[in-house]
């Protein structure tokens, strides 16, 4: 089974090795800007006696739609939002190994699979899978779903339901070529979902999806990753995600390797060692346009330090998190700017050995939680000297897509001249503050500079007045050393 949530699961990759593969750029998809709102709410709002019958159910859902988009999209829609992924049916197994004396390879299991995305074990399933099973549990495996999803779409596309197909389908289903110009087959594969460890190999297969060809073109469904995802409990959550639905070959391969190359649907299929290198990516990454920059390898060694970059539009917000093991480290050791379309990440390493760092964004202006967007292993060599960090970043800093030059290091030298330089757009006043008194320091279009000394033990921040306003805003936070 393939899971996704709390940590990352299953994604494709596009790596951006000049030597190894192409830039990862985001694809465009069929339909960009697409308004499929009343289509969904068709689906949504369907009938709960349909689900007795694959061919009654389709008929319902295709009835309005204007094209073979729209019958897919139908069609993703229902099955994502009615059919939940089978954490009961998945644990129950787990039991069951773990009584007949398997219990430390059932455990790895769990971890592998209960966190790739809703959808479908890995493991070699005894009974056959039906699409009537799958509607009348109302809960999968990824196989039920992709085998679900293959019948519904046979179905409206071709006017026949497959109706009898089984898990062994799924493995070694050909191609359906419809009257309406779209082909459809269900791929296996692995994918690197929920639990998956950044860099690490795999064997055999925990995954199941859905590939299409529309207008000429092949793109991806995922119903199970669609669907939602397992929380800390083990408890199906219903969380839509509209990416899985018609996603390019060259963006899924970051998550998703199928056990045919020819499944790619590429131009160069990627192969298994380079699908493990590729970097670790989430949805978010390609809905918000963002590209990989000098590091597009999933794994990356550094010594005491290291800097990264990454592409984004304007209007993209970042940040980072930095964990060793289970425990998330203090900000102060990861720091995060933009410099026009280039987003900048240093990190410090208290100690050696690896770590994970997480990447998130938003788009600026957006309500709520900033989203994964990717994630690496890092391996340091070296760890940092005591007192190594960098400053505390406020979210107005990030709001005015402010950089700064210097002071990089949080952690600031007393009774010496401390040089300050950042760039400030849409700032009228910058000023470093140490308790009562207010250092304002030089103005020079967007940027501003200046030196300030401190008494030891100290705390200096650093706030801007916006032009219009008559507050001051805090940027950063500064801890000034004993001395």
């Amino acid at each position: 089974m393939c899971i996704r949530g709390a940590l990352p699961v299953c994604w494709l990759v596009f790596l951006a090795t000049a030597w190894l593969f192409p830039p990862v750029v985001s694809a465009e998809r069929p339909g960009d800007g697409y308004d499929y709102s009343m289509i969904d709410q068709h689906a949504l709002n369907a009938p709960a006696e349909l689900k007795s019958s694959v061919k009654g159910l389709v008929e319902y859902l295709v009835k309005p739609a204007r094209n073979d988009r729209e019958k897919l999209r139908a069609i993703f829609r229902w099955i994502t939002h009615n059919i939940a992924y089978d954490t009961e049916g998945f644990f129950a197994e787990l039991t069951e190994k773990e009584s007949a004396g398997q219990q430390a390879q059932a455990q790895e299991q769990v971890q592998a699979e209960s966190r790739e995305s809703p959808g479908g074990s890995a493991s070699q399933i005894s009974k056959a899978i039906t699409p009537e099973l799958v509607l009348q549990k109302g809960s999968a495996d990824c196989d039920g779903y992709a085998v679900l999803t293959e019948s519904m779409l046979s179905e409206a596309l071709m006017g026949i339901g497959s109706g009898q197909t089984t898990s062994e389908g799924v493995e070694q289903s050909a191609g359906l070529e419809g009257i309406l110009g779209a082909r459809l087959l269900s791929v296996k594969g692995f994918a690197k979902g929920y639990g998956y460890r950044v860099g690490s190999d795999f064997e055999g297969t925990n995954h199941a999806w859905n590939a299409v060809e529309l207008d000429g073109e092949w793109y991806f469904l995922d119903c199970t990753w669609g669907a939602g995802r397992p929380n800390e409990q083990n408890v199906f959550i219903r969380e839509f995600e509209d990416y899985y639905f018609l996603t390019p070959p060259e963006e899924l391969v970051y998550t998703h390797f199928p056990t045919d190359p020819a499944q790619q649907h590429l131009e160069g299929p990627v192969s298994r060692e380079e699908y493990i290198k590729l970097a670790y990516l989430w949805p978010a990454f390609f809905k918000y346009g963002m590209e990989l920059g000098n590091h597009p390898e999933s794994v990356v060694q550094a010594d005491s330090t290291l800097y990264l970059s990454l592409f984004a539009r304007d209007s993209i917000l970042m940040m980072a998190e930095l964990a060793k093991g289970k425990q998330v480290l203090d900000e102060s050791y990861v720091f995060i700017q933009k410099d026009t379309t280039r987003y900048d990440i240093h990190a410090v390493f208290p100690l050696t050995g690896e770590y994970l760092l997480r990447l998130y964004a938003k788009p600026k202006g957006r309500e709520g939680a900033y989203k994964e967007i990717l994630n690496y292993l890092v391996t340091a060599s070296a760890r940092a000297s005591q007192d190594t960090g960098f400053p505390l970043v406020y979210e107005q800093f990030r709001l005015q897509q402010s950089f700064l030059y210097s002071p990089l290091r949080g952690f600031l030298a007393p009774e010496r001249p401390q040089h300050f330089s950042l760039r400030v757009p849409g700032a009228q006043n910058v000023a470093v503050v140490v308790g009562e008194q207010w250092n304002q320091l030089e103005r020079q279009g967007e940027q501003f500079e200046g030196e300030v000394t401190f008494e030891p033990g100290a705390t200096a921040e650093v706030y801007a007045r916006l032009e219009g306003k008559m507050t001051y805003e805090a940027l950063l936070e500064y801890v000034v050393l004993e001395e």
